[in-house]
């Protein structure tokens, strides 16, 4: 289907970190439904995730 207009004016756009060094890789972090993107950025960033794979573009969407 394709969004309306209205719909797409609804959505909210994924959390993003991206890649520190030159990008050859994304990770797009699905999680559970009614959960935001947002919340997950801490997580990954106290595990210094980021910093481990710098090449990683992550993605983290809203359900």
């Amino acid at each position: 289907n394709i969004l309306t207009q209205s719909e797409k004016k609804n959505m909210i756009e994924p959390t993003i970190i991206p890649a520190s060094d030159k990008h050859t890789a994304s990770l797009i972090f699905l999680h559970g439904l009614d959960d935001v993107g947002k919340t997950w950025l801490d997580e990954f960033n106290a595990f210094d995730i980021p910093k481990s794979i710098p090449y990683v573009k992550f993605i983290f969407p809203t359900a």
